[in-house]
């Protein structure tokens, strides 16, 4: 049975030392549950190295860590630009460089001394051609983003459609994702975005020492600082709201004169990267729990957020633009507005009837505890259990 006692194999767009996304979160269940997982960062581009994602080093020689039991990470030989791009000049680099990635997978699966039983392409739909390497094992392509952020070229669009056709299963974090890709395979499945109640129970209690001079109440925001959000709805609230601290945690990815204003305001906080592990203390510590997201193609794909969770988890009001497409179980219990006028009115109804919403508290918890990794997993093998029962076969579509 797949995702019991198998071994995985993860190509993912990503560095393990990066912010914790579903990448990262789902192989290290399919680990805890005693699955083995080869876990493999994305191909480093020469900006990776000058900003520090990633060792130009260990790219060349090619290390393989072990993080956590069962799960390996190992890093992958430097990438030529446009490579992932499709079309004549993309393929063409990719076939120049895709000998490197090989020798490299071989390398890493003959120190484990294993062949993967199943094979996981995460975003990045364009390496699709490496699933002829383990013609045994079964594929899925995990699509957690619209490809190319919204902007993805003919060429890349036609290499989703290749991959799609290609794999045995995909998994989407969105409806609106799934609708996109069933069209191609009808192996399609949801499997929205969860919490770790494990990562909460064990983190919630620690305060964050910056909270000892960040007086309440807090408005608080986790996750990466970039032109995702809206900057401006930001600004104009934290200058509405000066009784109230706007702290955002999380790494700045790409700093602008938006960010530089925002660091201008007194009630302002930007704490930068903090470690997964530490994140429950900052929502435990927050009064209001903020998702400021423009409204633009990748929000509008996204569903919900695997921020959305963590925060139910921790019971605290939650505030949102509204970015897209609404998944959450019970929408009462978040709330949406676009202007930072209606964002000061709330919060001033926050600092001045918390009992109203204290009340909604544990419905968010339960519905947290309801979206757990482990709830996700049996989605996921019940896919592969159906899968299996018809030999493999799927429905060809034209």
């Amino acid at each position: 049975m797949v995702l019991e006692n198998s071994n995985i194999l993860a190509l993912t767009d990503d560095y393990w030392g990066g912010m914790q996304r579903v990448r990262h979160r789902m192989p290290s269940c399919w680990a805890e549950v005693g699955n083995r997982v080869l876990w493999l960062e994305q191909a480093p581009y020469p900006g990776d190295f000058r900003s520090g994602r990633a060792s130009l080093a260990d790219s060349l020689r090619g290390t393989l860590h072990q993080p956590r039991e069962r799960l390996w990470v190992g890093t992958m030989p430097p990438a030529f630009p446009r490579m992932m791009k499709g079309g004549p000049m993309g393929n063409s680099l990719r076939a120049v460089h895709r000998p490197f990635d090989r020798r490299r997978i071989r390398k890493y699966l003959g120190a484990l001394g294993w062949e993967p039983d199943l094979v996981v392409l995460f975003q990045l739909p364009v390496r699709h051609d490496l699933l002829a390497m383990f013609p045994k094992a079964t594929t899925a392509y995990y699509c957690s983003d619209i490809y190319g952020f919204g902007e993805a070229t003919p060429g890349e669009l036609q290499e989703e459609e290749a991959c799609c056709r290609k794999v045995d299963l995909i998994f989407t974090t969105s409806e609106v994702l799934k609708n996109r890709l069933v069209r191609f395979n009808p192996r399609t499945y949801h499997i929205p975005h969860a919490v770790d109640r494990d990562w909460w129970e064990s983190g919630s209690g620690q305060s964050p020492p910056e909270f000892s001079g960040i007086p309440k109440p807090r408005c608080v925001f986790t996750g990466a600082v970039f032109e995702r959000l809206d900057f401006d709805l930001l600004l104009k609230c934290a200058q509405l709201r000066k009784d109230w601290q706007f702290v955002l945690v999380g790494p700045v990815i790409r700093d602008s004169s938006e960010i530089q204003q925002l660091r201008g305001e007194k009630n302002v906080s930007l704490l930068g990267h903090r470690a997964w592990e530490a994140i429950p203390g900052y929502l435990n510590g927050a009064d209001v729990l903020m998702v400021p997201f423009r409204r633009n193609p990748v929000a509008e794909n996204l569903g919900l957020p695997l921020k959305f969770y963590e925060y139910a988890m921790s019971g605290k009001p939650i505030l949102s633009t509204d970015f897209g497409p609404f998944e959450f179980p019970d929408p009462s219990l978040a709330v949406r507005y676009q202007t930072a006028q209606e964002w000061s009115d709330y919060l001033e109804y926050i600092a001045s009837s918390p009992s109203e919403e204290a009340k909604k508290a544990e419905r968010r918890r339960s519905i947290a505890l309801e979206n757990t990794y482990e709830s996700r997993l049996e989605l996921q093998r019940a896919a592969f259990r159906s899968l299996q029962e018809r030999g493999g076969d799927r429905e060809v579509v034209p």
